[in-house]
């Protein structure tokens, strides 16, 4: 016992003198255990074996022997400032009417929520595309099949229209201004009436308008503050092709928003009237003159070398053009009206309509177009003349204005317009009475 009573003082001293100054500055007591009371178990030198007891199976022994003779030192906390912020609130009552220790807030917020649904959305848009169970992946595929069914469904009718007649009136309405273009939309039972008073810019006319996405119904309109400015829309290349009084025809990406190319026009002084572009994917524009000329452009080729060919059958400015495949349908002021073929330096058919044509509209995937023409009576009132032909001239019908059995008088037509797959006409009349035709029940005759 006096060996180990020394031994425990040399190391209290030792202890001691390891404690920084600082420590000992700031008077941290630290506890220390007393010297162990006298025992009758013998203890063992260095060189000795410990005794066989220690080492059983009792683990308790061991580590109460291999324990530290003393507590180690310890530091005094410093205490902290109290939290003298507190959320502002009332008590919460239970059921029974006492009030708990939880605080109802005085004011809630669906912020976190709102923050949780909308950053676990994803970033990119384009994800929903691929995502077959997503709300716009149904509506797109929707409309897919539903424009298909309607291509479909409408061959019939363009194959029909070749000998039937089309006087059969399916709407009629009246709007507040004179309209100046029609739209049918392809896919939806939309009827769109455009109007240069409509605008409210003073010296400014509406010459033409748009679908620029069929599927989101975009429409754009198009005006000058000169007449004659005439475009067309590319959809698969994102396009505007336009043309007026200039001496070239101006081409727009619209996907970046820059100029692409400039066509001269060639035709000196004269301006543009009319412009058709084929839609089947060879880029070639038909273009009509105020001077009676029809010529060709291939977009494809350098701008001097983009004229293919010009064709001189008008004398008076060019109403209409319209080009699919290989053929160019067009009529002028005169009611002459001609089927070109492009591979050919003339036209292949011409028809004779009546004089002063106003308006003229080409269905785009059926043989059949429309002339509208102002006629004078004979007590000095005016009318007009709505005709509709095939493209091997045959007459198929005429909505004359005095015809008794008619519902509406149809007075002069200002615009026409036929729907892009359906065999249906659209009329614009001078007197704020706008209409829709489509075939009767009645089918010519080959005979007729």
């Amino acid at each position: 016992p006096n060996c180990l009573v020394c031994l425990f003082f040399v190391f209290c001293s030792q202890a001691k003198e390891s404690v920084p100054k600082e420590v000992s500055d700031t008077k941290i007591s630290a506890s220390l255990s007393l010297p162990p009371s006298p025992s009758n178990r013998s203890g063992f030198l260095a060189a000795e074996s410990p005794p066989t007891s220690l080492f059983g199976n009792s683990t308790l022994d061991l580590n109460r022997l291999s324990s530290p003779r003393y507590t180690p030192l310890t530091f005094r906390t410093r205490n902290t400032v109290p939290n003298t912020i507190t959320e502002d609130g009332t008590l919460a009552e239970d059921s029974t009417g006492n009030s708990s220790s939880q605080r109802c807030p005085l004011v809630s917020t669906e912020f976190v929520a709102w923050s949780t649904r909308y950053f676990s959305q994803p970033v990119m848009s384009r994800c929903d595309v691929v995502d077959v169970e997503s709300k716009p992946y149904y509506q797109r595929e929707y409309r897919y099949l539903r424009n298909a069914q309607i291509r479909r469904d409408a061959r019939e009718e363009q194959r029909r229209a070749y000998v039937s007649r089309l006087d059969h009136q399916v709407f009629s309405s009246r709007t507040n201004y004179v309209p100046t273009a029609l739209l049918l939309h392809p896919y939806e039972p939309h009827f769109i009436v455009a109007a240069k008073d409509g605008l409210r810019s003073p010296g400014v006319l509406l010459t033409d308008t748009s679908f620029v996405n069929k599927s989101l119904s975009t429409v754009s309109p198009f005006s000058s503050s000169k007449a004659g400015l005439s475009v067309c829309w590319d959809q698969p290349s994102q396009k505007l092709l336009v043309g007026g009084d200039a001496r070239h025809i101006r081409i727009w990406d619209a996907g970046t928003e820059l100029k692409a190319q400039d066509i001269p026009t060639g035709a000196g002084p004269c301006s543009v009237s009319c412009m058709s572009l084929d839609n089947n994917g060879s880029q070639e524009l038909a273009v009509g003159f105020t001077d009676g000329s029809v010529r060709k452009y291939d977009t494809r080729l350098p701008p001097h070398d983009a004229k293919v060919n010009t064709w001189r059958e008008h004398t008076q400015r060019v109403v209409n053009v319209h080009i699919k495949s290989n053929q160019i349908i067009c009529g002028s002021e005169s009611g002459e009206v001609r089927v070109i073929d492009t591979k050919t330096s003339s036209a292949s058919l011409a028809v004779s309509t009546s004089q002063n044509m106003t308006t003229m509209a080409v269905h785009p995937n059926s043989n059949i177009f429309a002339c509208g023409s102002m006629c004078r009576h004979s007590n000095g009132t005016t009318f007009s003349n709505l005709m509709v032909y095939n493209t091997n001239g045959i007459l198929l019908n005429t909505i004359k204005p005095h015809d008794w059995l008619m519902s509406t008088r149809l007075s002069p037509v200002t615009c026409m317009s036929f729907h892009k797959y359906n065999v249906l006409l659209a009329v614009g009349c001078i007197d704020l009475n706008v209409a829709v035709y489509s075939m009767s029940d009645y089918i010519m005759t080959a005979k007729r």
